[in-house]
């Protein structure tokens, strides 16, 4: 595996694997802000593309687009954007970093088997169908598990670290 994860971050890892074995296909991941969620989802990413599928990582912020992709860059994942008018479309890459705001728009998703939700608090009605619909596994990736409702979306949590623990590892 190219992506490199701290103890804390293969141990979640583990954890949604083990739930997905176990028949979830609704996982939350919690995580505090700084813990390196985004390298997690690229370490689900390649996993997926190492087992010849296809996989998704939604953002719900157009700043979050580069961001993403300067990450999958780093470790080597060939990706597509999918938002409007950019020029990393690449509909044919197994890996897809997409705007939900576009998917929302065109009214579909990519065929995947695998969709990473960043920022899983804020469930757009797009988010909902796709849940709604189970043709994929889902992980949702959050610093904010309190939000109203969330529950009823997700089969398993996965507490991953505290801020408090982060400090303590420096």
């Amino acid at each position: 595996m190219k992506v490199d994860l701290r103890p804390y971050q293969a141990a979640a890892f583990d954890k949604a694997r083990e739930a997905i074995r176990q028949g979830a296909k609704r996982i939350l991941v919690v995580a505090p802000t700084g813990s390196g969620k985004t390298v997690l989802g690229s370490a689900l990413m390649e996993m997926v593309r190492e087992k010849h599928n296809r996989a998704s990582f939604v953002v719900d912020r157009l700043s979050l687009i580069e961001q993403t992709s300067d990450t999958f860059d780093r470790y080597g994942l060939d990706h597509g954007v999918i938002q409007g008018g950019h020029p990393r479309w690449a509909p044919a890459y197994p890996l897809q970093l997409c705007s939900i705001q576009t998917l929302s728009r065109r009214g579909r998703w990519p065929e995947t088997n695998v969709d990473i939700f960043d920022e899983a608090h804020v469930l757009h009605t797009a988010h909902k169908k796709r849940l709604d619909a189970g043709e994929s596994i889902v992980v949702g990736l959050t610093a904010t598990p309190f939000t109203r409702g969330l529950g009823k979306w997700f089969d398993a949590v996965i507490n991953v670290i505290t801020t408090r623990e982060l400090i303590a590892a420096g």
